[in-house]
């Protein structure tokens, strides 16, 4: 299941194709945790 979320997190970027940064900034926030 961890793929799975992974992929979400990915799709999600490509999905906001021009607010990258926000959902870099949760990428990078759920992986420091």
């Amino acid at each position: 299941k961890r793929v799975i979320r992974n992929m979400a997190v990915y799709d999600c970027v490509a999905k906001v194709d021009g607010e990258v940064v926000a959902c870099a900034e949760v990428l990078c926030a759920g992986t420091r945790e």
